[in-house]
This record gives C-alpha cells, sequence and structure tokens, in this order.
C-alpha cells in the first residue's frame, strides 16, 4: 500500500497566501490540517430588507463605469469595501481589514476582511481572479479563526471575492469539516441576494 507523500513541510511555516499558490487538491491540502472537504448547496442564513440597494447599486455601477479594475486593489476598493461597509452599518458589525492572524506555523497570516458582530464573525478572502485556489487560502483563514476566536458559534462562514463574484464557505467547527457552495453570486445582478447573505450571517444566533 502506497503512502502519501506529506504536502506540508514541518520545518516550514506556511502563511494564509502561501495556500493560495499551492497547486495540490484542495482536498488533500484540507486532510493535512485535520479538515475534510465537500462541494454542496449550502443553507446560508439570510436577513432581508434592506433598504439602500438602490443607492448601492448605483455607487458600485458609477465604480465600474469610472475605474478600470485591473488590480485587486482597484476591486477592494470599488467593488468590496462599499458592499461590505453597507452591511456593516446596517448591522451594527465592525470591519477590521487586513486583521492579523497567528495560530501556528501552518496557519497565519492576514485575513483582507475580518467582520464582526455580537453574535457571529466573517471573513473575505479579495482576489483579482482565481477563486478556486483563493478558496483554499479562504479554508485555511476559517480553520484558522475556529482557533483564534473564543464566539461559541458552531458554523463560521467566510467568502471569497472577485468583487463581481463571489463564492461562500462554511466550517463546520464539531465535524471539522469546510464546505464549498455550488453557488457563485454576481455583481451586480445578484446584488440584493448577496446583500442579505453577508447581512444574515452576521445577525444569525
Amino acid at each position: 500500500m502506497s503512502i502519501q507523500r506529506r504536502i506540508l513541510n514541518p520545518d516550514q511555516s506556511y502563511t494564509f497566501h502561501s495556500y493560495f499558490k499551492m497547486r495540490f487538491s484542495i482536498t488533500d491540502i484540507l486532510q493535512e490540517l485535520g479538515v475534510t472537504y465537500r462541494k454542496a448547496s449550502l443553507q446560508i442564513p439570510r436577513h432581508e430588507g434592506f433598504s439602500a440597494i438602490g443607492d448601492l447599486s448605483n455607487r458600485i455601477d458609477r465604480g465600474r463605469r469610472r475605474v478600470l479594475l485591473t488590480s485587486e486593489m482597484a476591486r477592494r476598493e470599488i467593488l468590496i469595501s462599499p458592499i461590505l461597509v453597507e452591511v456593516a452599518d446596517w448591522v451594527d458589525a465592525t470591519i477590521e481589514i487586513e486583521y492579523g492572524v497567528d495560530v501556528n506555523q501552518y496557519l497565519k497570516g492576514e485575513l483582507d476582511y475580518y467582520l464582526r458582530s455580537a453574535s457571529q464573525l466573517l471573513v473575505v478572502e479579495a482576489k483579482q481572479s482565481d477563486l478556486t485556489h483563493g478558496f483554499v487560502q479562504l479554508a485555511a483563514e476559517m480553520i484558522a479563526l475556529d482557533q483564534w476566536t473564543e464566539l461559541p458559534t458552531s458554523i463560521l462562514y467566510g467568502a471569497v471575492t472577485t468583487g463581481e463574484s463571489w463564492i461562500f464557505g462554511a466550517f463546520d467547527r464539531t465535524a471539522r469539516s469546510v464546505t464549498e457552495d455550488l453557488k457563485i453570486y454576481r455583481v451586480p445582478e445578484d446584488l440584493e441576494q448577496l446583500v442579505s447573505i453577508l447581512a444574515g450571517i452576521l445577525t444569525v444566533v
């Protein structure tokens, strides 16, 4: 019987971005972190009733017309931050940008966006492109938050996004399993759904 070769070197240190650059199977990478992986439809909480969706949509449309979205920073400024700020204001959450986490040699680095409410948290990883490998990085960040946060919630949520496309993930802390949602939410087409999901995650008890 063959023995699978280790992906993570115990003599090396890894940041969250290291996982984005890896070209191994996400299943194999997460297995080394003691976590299973699956892709399925997530039942994500939603919070309806956001009244300023028209203003937010117009702001994003103006940005898309005026700014060349050729870098990750441009996408963060024009597409991602406006959405997160509006949601945080709606549900009374705080946002930390480039939030540092250091759990161990395999799980450390900075989270692009770290949102916290009284009952929940949410990590958002911004990418210029390549959501597939971006989700691997997001998974590592959610696994790290499991050990970092003191919130007793059983499910941790995250999203990886280019600003125009959003994919959600969930980490079941008891089962130690990461689920990648099958659906991709598009901006501006799915903006109302996206906002309701972001707010729903931050308000679920």
